[in-house]
């Protein structure tokens, strides 16, 4: 009867074990997401710029574009006579 109890019991901990696993990978999933989109995962150049820079960047150079009265459109369609 011991013996019964016991294989009962491993399907039991085997599952217990199993969510605590899946817990983590959801936790390592989460942290790579968040160093992926932060800059840190790929290999870096010196002379490259962090990601955290790229926004202020852009919008420096949107601001000078307006000053200077070079904004690019939306859709650059051009029609082409038949």
């Amino acid at each position: 009867m011991k013996r019964l109890s016991v294989i009962h019991s491993i399907p039991e901990r085997l599952e217990t074990e199993i969510e605590k696993h899946l817990h983590k990978i959801e936790a390592l999933r989460q942290s790579t997401l968040a160093q992926a989109f932060s800059g840190w995962i790929a290999a870096r150049k010196p002379d490259d710029e962090h990601s955290s820079v790229l926004p202020e960047r852009i919008k420096t150079e949107w601001e000078e574009r307006s000053r200077t009265g070079i904004i690019p459109r939306k859709h650059s369609c051009v029609a082409v006579a038949a």
